[in-house]
């Protein structure tokens, strides 16, 4: 199937501009906590704050959202921006996000950014960590990744 054709304003979708390096990380769970420092905790915010990456996991900045999503939601789909006809099966579940950088959360709110955690079934495909490090001066390549379930989207012409 060809996704060039495909109207992404249409399919509920997620789309990934970069990655959190371990650095990174904990320069957010020191953010998080030093802005619920004097408030009560919930589960998310100890979950956050507890957790070390695994093989499977990984921690990506997502684009402003075009819809809202309770989590944990799971994707089955990736796509590469600029390898649109190449999409990758997975089994991708995102537990929680973090928004803004202030607190972990249950839910993607439409027209947010959130930091989120992706746990796949399997090892963290390849074509993610082609992305750019949140921090890095170096310039990405350019793309972003896109998750997605294949029931969203329908069938395109000649694909």
């Amino acid at each position: 199937m060809q996704y060039t054709s495909i109207n992404w304003n249409e399919i509920k979708h997620l789309r990934f501009l970069s990655f959190l390096s371990n650095e990174t990380l904990e320069i957010l769970k020191d953010q998080v906590y030093r802005t619920f420092r004097d408030q009560e905790k919930d589960e998310l915010f100890e979950q956050f704050m507890k957790w070390q990456k695994k093989e499977n996991e990984i921690m990506l900045y997502s684009n402003n959202s075009l819809v809202s999503f309770d989590l944990p939601v799971s994707f089955d789909s990736i796509l590469q921006t600029t390898l649109s006809s190449y999409k990758i099966d997975v089994k991708v579940v995102i537990p929680y996000s973090i928004l803004n950088g202030w607190a972990a959360i249950s839910k993607i709110e439409k027209g947010h950014r959130n930091v989120c955690l992706l746990q796949f079934a399997d090892k963290v495909p390849d074509i993610i960590r082609d992305l750019p490090e949140v921090n890095s001066k170096k310039e990405g390549n350019g793309h972003e990744i896109i998750l997605f379930n294949q029931t969203d989207v329908a069938p395109q012409n000649g694909g």
